[in-house]
């Protein structure tokens, strides 16, 4: 299925991202995730049926990633 391949390269991803920063000594690193994909996120979840702790979307701060333009759309108008 297409969405276990995109699982699986998220995991090897963000596995990546956590060795790039123990090896670098950060303490956390900011990605680019806009509002869109909160929406996009939780849709996915509900096709997928996901619980309602699934449904919360994309966490702000998880682990060492941090997410500040959650609340921006991608396109500002």
């Amino acid at each position: 299925m297409p969405g276990n391949i995109e699982m699986l390269l998220r995991k090897e991803r963000y596995r990546l991202l956590r060795q790039f920063a123990k090896d670098d000594q950060l303490d956390v690193i900011l990605t680019g995730h806009h509002e869109d994909d909160q929406y996009e996120t939780v849709i996915l979840r509900l096709m997928w049926g996901s619980s309602l702790a699934g449904l919360g979307g994309i966490p702000v701060y998880s682990e060492l990633f941090l997410r500040p333009q959650l609340i921006y759309p991608k396109v500002l108008l």
